[in-house]
């Protein structure tokens, strides 16, 4: 076939990194076609608790695994190439030992761990077993990419996620009470075997030999970036654990589906961003400033298209898949877009501030955008309710945008984006996306601004397929 001869034709790289992003879309992509089932099968708090377990997951491992994975790993794979298993099992220990000891925390007052975060005690206990053995997976899939080992890893994320999605279906419906814990206990006891075999396999690699210098390497790298990691995580996740706090796990359950939505345009972008980075590089290198504006531009463009299309089809896609007691979700996914389009921008900016090594203030900003978010809120959300949370994560989003702004002109003297343009299409996307909320009853408007931006898709397909030629050829 024709398209098994073109994939054989590229380079071990490029095939690594084409079948990392296709199970990555596959993995997003069945959680998302599992969504409405799980809604039909679990009721709206159920749903919520699931959430905010996840939510608050994503936010404890920052410390809890002091987030070694994130960046400190990768650099040390390229410093100590002759010494990989070493590095490896002694980063994954120094992880066991940060979880052990915010375990302590929970030890000592279980009662208050478990009133503030609203999980039960069984939850929790099986968060910290997580916390212990999922660094063994994220270490190895990390390994197989840089050494472009790609079948074992995708073969996993698919099965995996394949199986998770099966069984945790069937534990939900025979369990009669707690379907919450029934579908992440399940997923977990799924994953479970491969986290053993990978963690005893790590350990045997490296003959169990720890070298504490790796720690003091890892560390010095790692904890001054694990406040950027944590304000990230909590722009992206507090939301949901607020509304539990604030209104209910109801809510929570139906904040999360304009969530999903959202996480569909983040996995596209992801792509996109991922082959940005190094034909950025190359232009600020080469001093390509006009080809890096033109392209930037276009994308900036595609962006905006993307999180409209979204906000313009939503009330449709909602009610095909889901229930009525989900439809309010429906009000929170424009402002979620456009967050995400202001989440675009941004790492353009940072893409430009990493080059030249300015990392230290993507912590400052991470961290102000993270306290504006939480405290708007914290103000916000008892008043007028889980929607206005999507508002307060695009202010977030806008809020770090602008400060990478400020710093990528501090440490790149070159105009190297047109940010006239910027600021005035992003003023149109969010005009647009959020009147579009007063248009959801009128479907006809709608649909006819969805033919205007496919025939203008259309018209400009080959102009859009030679600017990601020129990206993806870099």
């Amino acid at each position: 076939m024709k398209i098994i001869k073109k994939f054989n034709s590229l380079s071990a790289p490029a095939k690594a990194s084409l079948i990392f992003v296709i199970a990555n879309i596959f993995q997003k992509g069945l959680n998302f076609i599992m969504s409405p089932i799980n809604t039909r099968i679990m009721n709206q708090a159920d749903y919520g608790i699931v959430s905010v377990y996840d939510s608050w997951y994503a936010m404890i491992s920052v410390v809890a695994m002091l987030s070694l994975y994130e960046a400190a790993y990768g650099v040390g794979l390229t410093d100590f190439k002759e010494d990989r298993d070493r590095f490896t099992f002694s980063l994954l220990v120094l992880s066991n030992i940060a979880t052990l000891l915010c375990s302590i925390i929970y030890i000592a007052n279980p009662e208050w761990v478990t009133r503030t975060l609203g999980l039960s005690n069984k939850l929790l206990v099986l968060m910290i077993i997580a916390l212990l053995f999922y660094p063994a997976l994220y270490f190895w899939t990390i390994r197989q990419r840089f050494e472009y080992k790609y079948q074992i890893s995708a073969t996993i994320t698919i099965l995996s996620s394949l199986l998770m999605s099966v069984f945790s279906v069937i534990a939900v419906l025979i369990s009669e009470n707690n379907k919450a814990e029934a579908k992440i206990i399940t997923n977990f006891a799924v994953i479970f075997p491969v986290l053993i075999v990978l963690y005893i396999s790590c350990a045997v690699k490296s003959k169990f030999k720890v070298k504490v210098s790796y720690w003091w390497y890892a560390l010095k790298f790692t904890l001054p970036l694990i406040p950027h990691y944590l304000s990230i995580y909590l722009l992206d996740s507090s939301d949901r654990i607020m509304i539990s706090k604030l209104v209910s796990k109801d809510a929570t359950g139906v904040y999360d589906i304009a969530c999903k939505f959202n996480s569909i345009l983040i996995v596209i972008w992801s792509a996109i961003n991922g082959s940005l980075i190094p034909w950025t590089y190359e232009c600020l290198e080469k001093k390509k400033y006009t080809e890096l504006k033109k392209v930037s531009t276009i994308i900036v463009v595609v962006a905006g298209v993307l999180s409209t299309s979204l906000s313009l089809v939503i009330p449709e896609v909602i009610k095909l898949f889901y229930e009525e007691e989900y439809y309010g979700a429906m009000y929170a996914v424009p402002p979620l877009t456009v967050g995400l389009f202001f989440a675009a921008i941004y790492y353009m900016f940072s893409n430009v501030e990493f080059y030249h090594k300015s990392t230290v203030f993507a912590m400052f900003s991470s961290i102000i955008a993270a306290i504006v978010n939480i405290v708007l809120n914290y103000l916000l959300i008892p008043k007028f309710g889980f929607v206005v949370a999507a508002y307060t994560t695009l202010i977030g989003y806008l809020v770090q945008t602008v400060l990478h702004y400020f710093n990528m002109r501090r440490v790149e003297k070159e105009n190297v984006y047109d940010i006239s343009f910027i600021i005035k299409f992003s003023l149109i996307i969010v005009a647009v996306n959020l009147g579009l909320v007063y248009l959801y009853e009128y479907p006809l408007v709608r649909y006819g601004i969805v033919a205007v931006i496919v025939a203008v898709i259309i018209r400009k397909k080959n102009m859009l397929i030679d600017i990601f030629k020129t990206i993806k050829n870099k």
